[in-house]
C-alpha cells in the first residue's frame, strides 16, 4: 500500500520543539513505488525463508513531504512506515551501489520489526527482559531534572514506553533518553551513505543516565544542579554475549537496539550478525519470526 496512511499521524509532542515529530504525507511518484516494490521483493528473496513472519505482514509505506518538521529520519505509526522524501530519493540515487542498496534494504527491514514490536509486544517483551535482563518501568520520575527533560528530550515514536538496562559498572540501572543535540548529529544510516551522497544529519543523541528501580519506577538521579547524574556511553558497549548482556547497539531503547540488530541481516551479507551479543537474538528471531 502506497500513499497517505490510514491513520495519519500529528506527532505526540506537547512543547515547541517537540514539533520535529509532526507530520505531513504527499503521493508517491510511480518510480519511487516501483522502488519500494524492488526493496520488499529483495527483502523476500533473502529473509523470507528464514523469517516468513517478517515478510508476510502487510507493508504499508506513507512519504513525508518535504519541508515538513518530521522528514528528517524514517519511523513507523501503527503498522505504516513513514520515509522522508529527501531520504527516499537519496536511496535511489545510490542504488546501483552495492552498499547504497544494502543500506536501504537495510532501513525497510529496521522500520518492518518496528511494527512488528506493536503487533506482537509479549514476544519482544521476552527478549529483552529474559535475555537481555532489561526492565520495562511504568513511571520515570524526573525530580530535580524535570525542566532538562523538557527542554531537551525528543519523543522516539518507535520507543514511547520506557525501559532501563542493567549498568555493567556497578549493577545499578541505566535509563537511555533520546535528546535533541546543540549541533546536527550523524546516525547509522547516513554514516553508511555519506561516503556515496552528500551527508544528511540529524538534530539528535542520546543521553545514558543513571536511575534507581522502586517497583515499576525509575527515579532519575541528579546531581543538586537540575540535571541527570550522566553515564559514559562507552558503557553501553557489550564485550560478551553472556544472556544478560545487551548487544553493542545498546545505547538506545531495546525497540531501537532489536530493530537494527534485525537490519543488521541485510547489511552483514553472509558473515551474518556482527554485532557482539547478536548470537542470542539471531536464535530469539528464529523462533519468533520464523
Amino acid at each position: 500500500m502506497f500513499g497517505p496512511a490510514a491513520d495519519g499521524w500529528s506527532g505526540a509532542s506537547s512543547e515547541g520543539r517537540r514539533e520535529a515529530l509532526s507530520v505531513s504525507v504527499e503521493e508517491f511518484a510511480a518510480d519511487e513505488q516501483s522502488f519500494l516494490s524492488v526493496l520488499v521483493e529483495r527483502l523476500a528473496a533473502s529473509l523470507g525463508t528464514e523469517f516468513p513472519r517478517v515478510i508476510a505482514s502487510p507493508w504499508i509505506f506513507a512519504k513525508l513531504a518535504p519541508g515538513a518538521s518530521a522528514d528528517t529520519c524514517a519511523f513507523t505509526r501503527g503498522t505504516c512506515i513513514f520515509l522522508p522524501a529527501a531520504l527516499l530519493r537519496r536511496f535511489q540515487d545510490v542504488a546501483s551501489h552495492p552498499e547504497g542498496l544494502a543500506a536501504a534494504l537495510s532501513l525497510v527491514a529496521h522500520e518492518k520489526i518496528h511494527v512488528l514490536q506493536r503487533l506482537s509486544p509479549e514476544s519482544f517483551h521476552r527478549l529483552y527482559e529474559d535475555g537481555w535482563g532489561c526492565r520495562r518501568v511504568r513511571t520515570v520520575e524526573w525530580g530535580d531534572a524535570r525542566s532538562w527533560f523538557d527542554f531537551k528530550h525528543l519523543p522516539n515514536p518507535d520507543a514511547l514506553d520506557s525501559w532501563v538496562a542493567p549498568s555493567r559498572e556497578d549493577g545499578g540501572w541505566t535509563l537511555t533518553v533520546p535528546i535533541l543535540a546543540g549541533r546536527h548529529q550523524p546516525n547509522w544510516l547516513t554514516g553508511l551513505l555519506d561516503s556515496l551522497f552528500p551527508p544528511s544529519m540529524l538534530p539528535l543523541s542520546f543521553s545514558l543516565i543513571e536511575v534507581e528501580l522502586e517497583g515499576d519506577i525509575a527515579r532519575v538521579r541528579t546531581d543538586g544542579r537540575g540535571l541527570p547524574v550522566f553515564r559514559s556511553t562507552k558503557e553501553a558497549k557489550a564485550t560478551d554475549e553472556s544472556p544478560e548482556s545487551l548487544p553493542a547497539l545498546a545505547m538506545d531503547h531495546p525497540h531501537e537496539v532489536a530493530a537494527g540488530l534485525f537490519g543488521g541481516l541485510v547489511s552483514a551479507g553472509e558473515d551474518g550478525f556482527v554485532e557482539p551479543g547478536a548470537t542470542l537474538f539471531q536464535e530469539w528471531c528464529r523462533a519468533h519470526l520464523g
